[in-house]
């Protein structure tokens, strides 16, 4: 049973990453509700986004460094088979657009925690992460 719980959770996160990842805003927007709806805490939720764009944002870097998708995959701690998914997502934005993502993460993590709606946080912050060029105000 925990295991089935285990998997489940990790399901809807993964689902959730890939599609803020990959611009998709429906299915994020979906996803999230999904991660919510499970009881995952807020703090859990923005600690995973956190963590993706994180390695998203150390990708960039590697990959105009070069080297084989092996050893990318090694210095980023992600198994190789996930390797493509987030070369495929880094490619589709800038460098600006990767600041922009840790910069709505960190905000969205301090509104959350000076008492603002976590909810309403969090689907602010999958609309900006998912958008495709700058957006204005929080």
């Amino acid at each position: 049973d925990v295991q089935e719980v285990t998997g489940a959770w990790a399901v809807r996160t993964f689902q959730l990453t890939d599609a803020v990842g990959g611009k998709d805003l429906a299915r994020a927007a979906s996803s999230l509700r999904s991660v919510l709806e499970s009881g995952q805490p807020v703090n859990f939720v923005l600690a995973i986004l956190r963590k993706h764009w994180e390695t998203l944002a150390r990708l960039k870097v590697k990959i105009k460094e070069g080297g084989s998708k092996s050893k990318l995959a090694a210095d980023l701690g992600v198994h190789p088979y996930f390797l493509d998914g987030y070369i495929d997502q880094v490619e589709v934005r800038s460098d600006d657009e990767i600041a922009l993502g840790m910069d709505a993460i960190i905000e969205a993590e301090h509104k959350v925690r000076s008492g603002g709606d976590p909810e309403a946080v969090l689907n602010v912050l999958v609309w900006k992460l998912c958008r495709s060029r700058k957006w204005r105000g929080s």
